[in-house]
């Protein structure tokens, strides 16, 4: 008998099933899909080409976790810069927006004179609070609710942090937080092209708009525990997590759906599968969304009418389709046709991205999406076949249920759209494009088990951050004894990460 299951062989599932196996726990992963990965998962999506999952930013990805579990060991790499975002124009070259503040301002300075100078002060501003706010994401959350004795003293230091920040940046950093993300930006720069571009992660996969409030608090998170990414990309995460895994001595088993989590007198006595197997442990981990954990997999008499309510009012709606495009040349663009760019983003300005979002909120398909590029092929070839190229778009502000449906003809639409967007920038990709695949929030919602599509298992708002996914499970413990969370639902959130895992073995490895 395993003394833990996990439900989920995603990253999140991987990191907790090896840590909880290091530490000498028997530890069973149970996979619904024939393979590994989760939202991680590389796949054949035309012919010879292959995606490097659904995430393309790895650049979150936590090298404590990483060191934790010998890693680098078992291949994992990271570049040795963090991405440089091609940001194409009609009429010009575009800027290539560097991290570095002297490369940057290079390319912002035939824009805008004032943005070329104000971004070294923009990234300086950052790296002087990023430790704190790193601090936020990389340890349990505290139970805030239950704050009397010990669950004081974790709160004691990030308190003293933010202290140490000195008096104006401590109030900057929380004057941002429940401000409109288009505000903060606006605050920094003059340039539509460089303040949408920095305020778009501040949107993705969530239910809002770059004036929605509270947006400040998601780019100040992106800003903060960005990293240099994986090289490989989101599935070069799962191939060393699962040799990891397997080292340690777990085992898993792929095409294993649960049904049920099996509970007695209050307490978990194990699972039962689709095939009607009953396998027994005393506790299970569940990376998969708490929607599905306490609403699917629990017997109703086994929630609280609170608990209930709390979770299904957990805001789970997708905003983002994922498109696969296979070229048969690489990915370049009009303004600089001998760039070839790994990264892109197309926002154009801050009302193409508002204009975007009231699409999202009335049923409607963007005309002008937000994009998201990764062209993962750059640094992987064998995902395609020679002289060829894998464009991984995210296609941010689309609508989980469109009014028309997405049976009408609205999938080849969308594809239609972003096909359009590229070849405003880009003339003759449409000719280059041999095979693609779209997946909407629906299709993800089917194909992955995720919540309405949501590729985060929940939006990121503050609210939702502090309590993730309901103050009974702050900590990764729920009120049911022995049963866990430990995916994107929990703290500190969605996104290859790994923390989730990493934070929720510690709970269930007491």
């Amino acid at each position: 008998m395993a003394d833990i299951i996990i439900i989920g062989a995603g990253h999140n599932g991987l990191t907790a099933a090896t840590y909880l196996a290091k530490r000498g726990h028997k530890i069973l992963v149970l996979e619904a899909a024939d393979a590994i990965g989760g939202l991680a998962r590389s796949h054949k999506f035309h012919g010879e080409f292959r995606s490097a999952g659904l995430h393309h930013d790895t650049t979150a990805f936590r090298p404590w976790v990483a060191g934790d579990l010998s890693l680098e060991k078992y291949g994992l790499r990271r570049a040795e810069s963090p991405p440089a975002y091609f940001l194409p124009q009609k009429d010009g070259r575009g800027v290539v927006l560097h991290h570095g503040p002297d490369l940057a301002a290079k390319e912002i300075d035939p824009l805008s004179e004032h943005d070329a100078l104000r971004y070294s002060g923009y990234r300086a501003w950052i790296s002087n609070v990023q430790d704190a706010v790193r601090s936020i994401t990389e340890e349990v959350a505290p139970d805030i609710i239950a704050a009397h004795g010990g669950q004081v003293f974790p709160l004691i230091p990030k308190m003293l942090g933010l202290r140490r920040l000195g008096a104006s940046t401590m109030m900057g950093l929380l004057r941002v937080m429940p401000m409109a993300v288009a505000d903060v930006v606006s605050e920094w720069f003059e340039h539509e092209l460089i303040r949408s571009a920095l305020a778009a992660p501040a949107t993705y996969h969530q239910f809002v708009g770059p004036w929605s409030p509270g947006t400040g608090a998601n780019w100040l998170f992106h800003e903060s525990v960005a990293e240099t990414p994986v090289v490989g990309g989101a599935s070069a995460v799962t191939d060393a997590l699962e040799k990891a895994a397997r080292a340690a001595g777990v085992e898993i088993r792929t095409g294993s759906p649960v049904a049920e989590i099996l509970i007695s007198d209050s307490m978990v006595q194990g699972v039962s599968l689709e095939n009607g197997e009953t396998i027994s442990a005393p506790r299970v981990g569940a990376s998969c969304d708490p929607k599905q954990v306490f609403l699917k997999l629990l017997p109703s008499t086994a929630v609280t009418f609170k608990l209930k309510n709390r979770i299904q009012n957990f805001r789970t709606v997708g905003t983002a389709a994922k498109i696969h495009l296979a070229l048969n040349s690489p990915l370049t663009f009009d303004g600089r046709p001998d760039h070839e760019p790994s990264y892109v983003r197309i926002t154009d300005t801050l009302d193409t991205m508002e204009r975007a979002f009231d699409g999202v909120k009335y049923g409607e398909l963007p005309v002008e999406p937000v994009l998201d590029i990764h062209v993962p092929s750059q640094e992987d070839p064998s995902l395609c076949p020679s002289g060829s190229a894998v464009a991984s778009v995210l296609v941010h502000h689309v609508p989980y249920a469109p009014i028309e449906g997405w049976e009408n003809g609205n999938r080849e639409k969308l594809l239609d759209t972003v096909v359009n967007r590229l070849e405003h920038f880009s003339s003759g990709v449409r000719a280059n494009i041999v095979g693609s695949e779209v997946l909407t929030p629906l299709d993800l919602e089917t194909s992955y088990r995720l919540p309405q599509g949501h590729m985060h298992h929940g939006d990121h708002a503050i609210d939702q951050l502090l309590f993730r996914p309901s103050p009974e499970c702050v900590q990764y413990a729920t009120p049911i004894e022995g049963l866990y969370l430990c995916g994107s639902g929990s703290h500190p959130g969605g996104g290859i990460t790994g923390a989730p895992g990493a934070l929720a073995a510690k709970t269930m490895g007491k």
